[in-house]
């Protein structure tokens, strides 16, 4: 079957060999974000483990986990006498501590291999933490 595509369709053999060359360099792309200390890897980490934080506080604050839910601590501080608070506010420190062991896992396994990179790494993953939690 494909000996005969190869017959009627010459550029077929181009083609697979164009695709394997393209993602050969999608590979090398990713090897270099994630396994060289260079500013751009700084900056997809720290988005990244911003990105889970909040995407586990959105959904923490939806409903749609069963082991967190609303950040109560807001409840505890009325800000006038007869203001009572109604809503759900933001869990961002259970976002937070959700983003550092899903994402630091990794880095504290490279740490034996190359503890550079794994240290900068670990800088790189909290402040993007740091960012969700204050700004």
């Amino acid at each position: 079957m494909i000996l005969s595509l190869v017959i009627r369709y010459p550029t077929f053999i181009c083609l697979s060999a164009y695709i394997r060359v393209e993602f050969l360099l999608k590979i090398y792309y990713l090897y270099s974000i994630f396994f060289v200390g260079t500013r751009e890897s700084a900056y997809v980490l720290a988005v990244t483990s911003a990105g889970v934080s909040h995407a586990v506080t959105k959904a923490c604050s939806s409903g749609l986990h069963d082991n967190c839910g609303c950040d109560r601590t807001i409840y505890d501080h009325p800000r006038e006498p007869n203001f009572e608070w109604s809503g759900c506010s933001d869990n961002i420190y259970f976002g937070a501590e959700f983003s550092r062991q899903f994402l630091d896992v990794r880095e504290r396994n490279r740490l034996k291999r190359n503890p550079k990179l794994g240290l900068t790494n670990l800088h790189n993953n909290y402040v993007g933490r740091h960012v969700s939690l204050y700004l």
